[in-house]
C-alpha cells in the first residue's frame, strides 16, 4: 500500500462503493459456491451446469451476476438458471428481473428460473411478480439471514464457508460462529495467500451483519491466522515514520520507523508460531498454510521441546 498524499484527504467509502465491493466478493466466489448454494438455499438438485456469457448488449450493455444452462439428462427438462445478489431493496427489481428474463430467453430460447439472493441487513421488500391480463411473471427471493449458517460451516471450499457469516446463527453467539468460520477457512484454503484474501473478504462481509468489530477480534485471537489489521498498521506506521522524518528534516526518522515496526512484526510472528505449535499444528502444516521457512518454524519447535524437557 502506497503512502497517501498528505495534502489529499481520503474520501470516506460511500454506500454505493460498499455495495460494489460486496458484489465483487460474491462474483469472485460464485462459480465455486453456486452448486452448494443452489442445493442448500434454493432446494435445486442439478446434474450439471454450463455457465453462459453474463453480458448482453443491445442499446446498452446489461450484465447479470450468474446464469447457466441446467443440463438435465432429458432435453425437455433443461432450462436457464439465473441468480442475482442484492444488498439493498431495489424498488423496481421486478422490472429488472423481467428484462433479464426476456434477454436470456431471447438468446437461448429456454425457460428461465430466476432467484434473487438477498444479503442485506433489512427485511427484503422486493416486488416479485408482474400480473397483467396477458402476462403472468414471477421470480424467487431468498433471504440468507433465514438460512442456517451450519449448512455452510461444514463445507470443503472456502467460497462456501464465507457465506456462513451472512446466515442465521440459530442463537449461537457470533464470536463462536466467527471463530468456526476462521478455523474452517484455514483448513480449506489451498494457500496462505488465498487464506489472506478470504479473511479480508470475511471482514468486509461481516459489515453487513454489524459484526466487523467482533470479526476483527476473532481474527486477532486465532493462532497464526492472518491479522487483517497487521499489514495496514505496519504500512501506516511506516507512513507515520516517514511523515515525522520529513517534518523534522531527519532522514533517520524514516528508517527508525521501518526498523521498529519490522522488529515488532517479527516478534509477533514468532509468538504466533509458538501459539500454533502449542495448539497442535505441525511444523509441516504451518509451513504449508502460511508460507514460512521450515528452518524458522523448526527452530521454534526445538525451543518449545527444550523448555518442556527442563525440570
Amino acid at each position: 500500500m502506497s503512502a497517501p498524499s498528505s495534502n489529499t484527504p481520503q474520501a470516506p467509502e460511500s454506500t454505493h462503493q460498499r455495495h460494489q465491493n460486496y458484489d465483487k466478493i460474491l462474483r469472485e466466489n460464485i462459480l465455486k459456491a453456486i452448486p452448494a448454494l443452489l442445493k442448500k438455499v434454493c432446494g435445486l438438485e442439478i446434474a450439471a451446469l454450463k455457465p453462459i456469457n453474463p453480458t448482453q448488449t443491445r442499446t446498452k450493455e446489461k450484465r447479470y451476476d450468474f446464469a447457466a444452462k441446467v443440463l438435465n439428462p432429458r432435453l425437455q427438462d433443461r432450462y436457464i438458471l439465473h441468480v442475482e445478489f442484492r444488498v439493498g431493496n431495489e424498488r423496481k427489481m421486478h422490472l429488472r428481473m423481467f428484462e433479464y428474463y426476456e434477454m436470456i430467453y431471447h438468446t437461448h430460447e429456454l425457460p428461465v428460473e430466476q432467484f434473487v439472493i438477498y444479503i442485506g441487513k433489512e427485511k427484503p421488500r422486493f416486488i416479485t411478480h408482474i400480473t397483467h391480463k396477458n402476462l403472468q411473471y414471477n421470480y424467487h427471493v431468498i433471504d440468507l439471514k433465514t438460512i442456517d449458517a451450519y449448512l455452510f460451516l461444514s463445507a470443503n471450499t472456502p467460497e462456501e464457508v464465507l457465506l456462513a457469516i451472512l446466515c442465521d446463527f440459530k442463537g449461537v453467539p457470533p464470536p463462536q460462529i466467527i471463530a468456526e468460520i476462521l478455523k474452517r477457512l484455514s483448513r480449506t484454503s489451498p494457500s496462505h495467500r488465498l487464506l489472506e484474501k478470504y479473511i479480508r473478504q470475511l471482514e468486509m462481509l461481516s459489515q453487513l451483519r454489524n459484526l466487523q468489530k467482533q470479526t476483527i477480534q476473532q481474527i486477532k485471537a486465532m493462532p497464526l491466522i492472518y491479522d487483517i489489521e497487521k499489514d495496514i498498521r505496519y504500512q501506516q506506521g511506516i507512513e507515520v515514520g516517514i511523515e515525522k522524518g520529513i517534518e523534522k528534516g531527519i532522514e533517520k526518522g524514516i528508517e527508525k520507523g521501518r526498523e521498529e515496526l519490522q522488529h515488532e512484526f517479527e516478534v509477533q510472528t514468532h509468538q504466533n508460531v509458538r501459539n500454533a505449535l502449542l495448539g497442535g499444528y505441525t511444523v509441516e502444516q504451518i509451513c504449508f498454510l502460511f508460507s514460512l521457512n521450515r528452518e524458522f518454524v523448526q527452530h521454534i519447535q526445538d525451543e518449545i521441546e527444550s523448555e518442556q524437557q527442563k525440570p
